[in-house]
């Protein structure tokens, strides 16, 4: 196991102990990033000891994470053999964005009903990131900005269980890729399609605004099967 194990937040800052009510929570936060990120390919083994020493921390908390990592379908674990990092197949892909479709779709809709003028805002100027980030070229910029949209969508809508869930399947999908905006073309449809979710929740019309996610959600599989194949062989 070659990776190097990055120990820093989405911002780069690095996950200190101090930060955790235990050592259990810091290792899962630092593995779950590492995953999600890549730094850990799609099939590759979590050793224990491996882990435990390069965090600096015993075996049981690291193997109290990977059983948690397991849980959320982000990792396996085989007797007599290990962790690995789960790899995500065709029918995977389907059953997550089908799921997704469903889920975020209902948090649009009770979005648009709960959505004050503070989250507009934000909202708006998300947009107006978004569009930055394309001009610029940054499409990993412009992702996170998605993934934020998206985080919103789950938290305006009050449901912690639906936040949840919604933001586990996201999960699993960026251990494919992460995010389908680095295929060529489907930023600016996905631009587009944040803009017109955007109309309807400004509307306080929920059920357009589910229309319009699960739209977006289904035309977002549709692309990631199309090129799942090219997107496999550079995944690992």
């Amino acid at each position: 196991m070659n990776e190097a194990i990055s120990e820093t937040d989405g911002d780069g800052d690095l996950l200190s102990l101090e930060s955790y009510p235990n050592k259990t929570d810091r290792v899962y936060e630092i593995l779950l990033d590492n995953i999600t990120k890549r730094n850990f390919a799609p099939g590759s083994k979590l050793g224990e000891q491996y882990l435990a020493d390069e965090l600096g921390v015993s075996k049981t908390p690291v193997r109290e994470a990977l059983s948690r990592l397991e849980r959320e379908n982000l990792v396996n674990i085989y007797p007599n053999r290990g962790a690995y990092v789960v790899e995500i197949t065709r029918e995977d892909i389907i059953e997550i964005y089908d799921l997704r479709e469903v889920l975020e779709g209902l948090a649009a809709r009770q979005s648009a009903r709960k959505i004050d003028r503070r989250g507009l805002d934000r909202m708006r100027k998300l947009i107006s990131s978004m569009e930055n980030s394309l001009e610029k070229g940054d499409l990993e910029e412009y992702s996170g900005h998605d993934s934020e949209f998206h985080g919103m969508l789950g938290h305006i809508s009050g449901n912690s269980r639906l936040q949840k869930m919604v933001q586990n399947l996201r999960y699993q999908a960026r251990i494919l890729m992460a995010s389908s905006v680095q295929i060529p073309g489907r930023a600016e449809n996905s631009l587009q399609d944040h803009k017109d979710i955007f109309e309807s929740l400004e509307a306080g019309n929920g059920p357009e605004a589910e229309r319009k996610v699960r739209k977006h959600t289904k035309d977002t599989k549709e692309v990631v099967l199309e090129n799942y194949d090219e997107i496999g062989s550079n995944a690992g």
